[in-house]
């Protein structure tokens, strides 16, 4: 009621800048899954402009509520947000697939298979804790590169930096040494650390979010 009563917002305010917003938003959600690799900017519009245009929805509500004036507009720009959000977006992850997954396992895995190769050549470097090996990339990564040795001799590498995101990256271990979860055939945990989920991309590769 604050919102609408006492600050006496001009009905079409909250209608035009959920409609921005939404557009903003939706806009980033298709560039991320059309581009390959996204600016990393669009992440963060992506991040932000959510909760905004979450907010703003229910000011658009509240409106409804306070105001009989465009009673009906608010709520239809509040439930066409909804919409997007819960049919829209699913779809059109259905529509788009998983592009990034694809690229991985047509031709962006062959950079990282090089990679894999000259941390192998260096072996020696490597303990049974994760090690620092972007001297050994030189500039060909820019993000933290970390590997470790396992039990068994072979090696896990953490790639951080997934599609210029900091946060997200790919994970290299050897199949047979991920645990995999209960609930999701294609989610893995490692023995170390049970909390986070690691997304198998294809033999040998995963992905993960942290």
């Amino acid at each position: 009621m604050l919102i609408c009563g006492r600050l006496k917002l001009p009905s079409y305010i909250p209608g035009l800048l959920t409609v921005l917003l939404l557009c903003i938003f939706s806009g980033s959600y298709l560039c991320l899954a059309l581009l390959l690799p996204p600016p990393s900017s669009l992440y963060v519009v992506e991040i932000l402009s959510l909760p905004c245009l979450l907010l703003s929805a229910t000011v658009n509500l509240v409106c409804a509520v306070a105001r009989k004036r465009h009673q009906a507009t608010h709520i239809a720009i509040a439930s066409f947000v909804a919409v997007i959000l819960f049919a829209g977006i699913p779809f059109a992850r259905h529509v788009f697939g998983n592009r990034e997954e694809e690229w991985f396992i047509n031709c962006g895995h062959q950079s990282y298979d090089d990679l894999i190769s000259r941390i192998l050549e260096n072996r020696r470097m490597l303990s049974y804790r994760d090690t620092l090996v972007n001297d050994i990339l030189g500039r060909s990564w820019r993000w933290p590169v970390y590997a470790r040795t396992n039990m068994d001799g072979s090696i896990a590498v953490t790639f951080y930096g997934r599609q210029n995101y900091g946060r997200a990256g790919y994970f290299y271990c050897p199949d047979g040494h991920m645990v995999p979860t209960a609930h999701d055939t294609n989610a893995f945990h490692s023995d170390d650390n049970p909390f986070l989920l690691y997304y198998r991309v294809t033999n040998d590769w995963y992905t993960f979010l942290r």
